[in-house]
């Protein structure tokens, strides 16, 4: 009984890691989006965004030591151009970034500027093409942590793309079908290349497709600025039946 208990276990833990995958990311070194925090003023771009709380990029390895967990922090958001306070609760400490939750009910005005900003719609206008050192691959992005790459045959068709919304992410490929998950970032070697840096990231997928961030990516290519044949190829992508 025990001898199976420990091949059930192990079978498990197969099955999640198989769940997982790494891949490296391109992200722009310094973002629009930024928090001011007092009272140094030092000023950190934001890595990641949600009504819960964000997290801040680490450019110099030594800003990670000015954090610690559980800790207050206090600031101003800089968001669409506009600044927010924000007070909020240190949860997560690493070499890149540090991840924070804020600590009470946010102002209105504050609530009002998250929900536009992190509107799949409005996110969608806002990505824009990026320059790529591999040209198989077209990327295109948008505002702390929204990215989008499509790779291309040498005839010009796609054969997978993958989209990444702030930790959530959906990818399609020939072999798999759709698939989505969240993401991780993993403490491997950041690699940077002018205002570029490619981050290893975790993907963890789910166990089936969910169809709440298929919805968000559709919504989000139908209101990019995409050529047409584009997002009508993402979108028949996005609703083939999948290989989960």
């Amino acid at each position: 009984m025990t001898q199976r208990s420990q091949n059930l276990k192990d079978t498990s833990k197969k099955e999640d890691e198989a769940q997982k995958e790494k891949r490296k990311i391109p992200r722009i070194l310094v973002g629009y989006e930024q928090f001011r925090i007092k009272p140094d003023g030092k000023v950190f771009s934001l890595g990641d965004l949600s009504h819960k709380g964000m997290s801040l990029r680490i450019l110099d390895p030594n800003d990670s030591f000015s954090f610690s967990l559980g800790s207050e922090i206090e600031g101003t958001m800089n968001l669409m151009g506009k600044k927010f306070p924000i007070k909020a609760n240190v949860r997560h400490v690493s070499k890149y970034y540090v991840g924070c939750e804020f600590l009470s009910e946010l102002e209105p005005e504050t609530q009002k500027a998250l929900r536009q900003f992190l509107d799949p719609d409005f996110l969608g206008k806002t990505l824009k093409p990026m320059p790529y050192h591999d040209q198989s691959v077209i990327w295109y992005h948008g505002p702390t942590g929204v990215d989008v790459l499509l790779w291309r045959e040498l005839d010009g068709s796609f054969n997978r793309f993958s989209l990444f919304l702030f930790s959530q992410y959906v990818q399609w490929n020939e072999k798999e079908g759709v698939s989505t998950g969240q993401t991780f970032l993993s403490d491997d070697q950041v690699e940077i290349s002018g205002i570029v840096r490619f981050e290893t990231t975790v993907l963890n997928k789910d166990k089936k497709v969910d169809p709440g961030k298929l919805e968000i990516a559709k919504r989000l290519v139908l209101s990019s600025i995409f050529p047409e044949d584009l997002k009508h190829w993402c979108c028949r992508r996005l609703g083939e039946k999948n290989g989960s």
